[in-house]
């Protein structure tokens, strides 16, 4: 079960969050907990204020590591996002989520742990760096796969291979439906960016191909789409933008069978 952290533990609050952390037993601070507001000496309160974010990221990560229980519980809370969601998808092949599905801790939580991210070896030609299947966010598909069964209508939905994505400027994703098997939807949301108020548009041309689509998110924003139907790429990113975004996917049951039919044949 991880730790309900209440809504007056916030960045600015760093006090509060010692003495909640120290009352349930979190592992002790290098810090005197009693006397933390007499303190004097800034280099200790900054170094406080450092293992504080650490412990207050572990904690919304831990999160991602409970039962699926505690994601069936929301799912009641989401269902006016299910309702709205099931039509766009199945009519556009896209479903740019109204509300969000996951809180801002759990996206600053996210950021953090992605900017650590060692991506030098995972950069490809077209300038972009892609991390398959890094631990937390294959946690966060597995808890997200709820949502995504009721979303797509599809009880038997299994995760596939998800990504961290950093595009720092100057690079780009050129057109493409992604590939067979294991992506036939997804879920995409940025949790970092720099360059204006939105993120860097992903372009899509949905299922009725009226015309193409430029997805300006919010950090946090999440959209549902067939990444196998809809033809979609990122125009190249200008100076001083870059974009961390996260890619969670997921496909069907049969469609799995029958690739590794394929597979058998071919062998």
């Amino acid at each position: 079960m991880p730790f309900k952290i209440p809504s007056e533990c916030n960045n600015d609050n760093f006090l509060t969050m010692l003495k909640y952390l120290n009352a349930n037993e979190v592992p002790k601070f290098e810090l005197d907990i009693n006397n933390c507001s007499k303190i004097e000496n800034i280099e200790e309160f900054e170094k406080g204020k450092e293992i504080y974010q650490m412990y207050k990221r572990q904690l919304y990560l831990s999160g991602l590591l409970v039962s699926n229980s505690e994601y069936d519980s929301k799912i009641s809370k989401w269902r006016s996002i299910i309702s709205k969601a099931k039509i766009d998808l199945k009519e556009e092949g896209i479903a740019l989520l109204d509300e969000p599905i996951l809180d801002d801790q759990l996206i600053d939580a996210l950021a953090d742990h992605c900017r650590e991210v060692e991506f030098r070896s995972c950069q490809v030609d077209e300038g972009y760096f892609v991390l398959w299947k890094e631990s937390i966010v294959s946690h966060l598909t597995i808890q997200l796969s709820p949502f995504m069964r009721e979303v797509c209508q599809d009880s038997n939905l299994i995760p596939g291979k998800p990504l961290i994505l950093y595009y720092p400027s100057n690079s780009f994703i050129g057109m493409h439906i992604d590939e067979y098997p294991s992506y036939k939807f997804s879920i995409g949301f940025v949790v970092d960016f720099k360059g204006g108020d939105l993120a860097w548009g992903l372009s899509m041309i949905p299922k009725k191909k009226r015309g193409w689509l430029s997805l300006r998110l919010k950090k946090g924003q999440c959209f549902v789409f067939r990444g196998q139907s809809c033809l979609h790429w990122r125009e190249r990113l200008p100076k001083n933008c870059s974009i961390i975004s996260i890619s969670l996917a997921w496909d069907t049951k049969q469609s799995l069978e029958f690739y590794l039919k394929q597979q058998e044949t071919n062998d």
